[in-house]
């Protein structure tokens, strides 16, 4: 089993602003297609696999995680109203897909994305991003990793 990403992105800004980034993002299959912001070749076989050396070599090599977004739940990935704006909680495999969202954070200049997210046990942290620059970042191991650092 690969590791899973756990995100929760906001999306703050006017709620005009917002509709046009959820609509750009929003395919038939997904409320969140990466696909929209950074399009993925095609691959041989017609149906990329994670197994596809040429399509993990793409994907990982300019910051995308190995698969799209995926439901943390069985249902499909939904984007919920908040103050301000929206957001979407999703799983990525390995990592959080910054790569993407500071892409999405350039279409979108007068958005803020905050995005929070964990590694399974590994750790969690959060990225806020506007006009494809970070505006702030936090990262923090996993307890155990907390615990070995207070206890030196």
């Amino acid at each position: 089993m690969s590791k899973l990403c756990a995100n929760r992105l906001q999306i703050i800004g006017r709620q005009a602003e917002i509709d046009k980034c959820l609509n750009f993002v929003k395919t038939n299959e997904s409320a969140l297609d990466f696909n929209t912001v950074i399009p993925s070749p095609a691959f041989k076989p017609v149906v990329p696999r994670p197994e596809n050396l040429a399509y993990l070599r793409w994907h990982c090599g300019r910051g995308r995680t190995k698969s799209n977004a995926l439901s943390s739940s069985d249902d499909t990935i939904v984007t919920e109203r908040i103050p301000h704006g929206a957001e979407i909680c999703f799983e990525t495999a390995w990592a959080p897909p910054v790569a993407v969202l500071i892409q999405l954070s350039k279409k979108f200049r007068k958005l803020e994305f905050r995005l929070y997210y964990e590694i399974n046990a590994d750790g969690d942290g959060s990225v806020w991003l506007k006009d494809g620059k970070a505006l702030a970042s936090t990262w923090c191991g996993s307890p155990l990793e907390r615990l070995s650092e207070a206890a030196s």
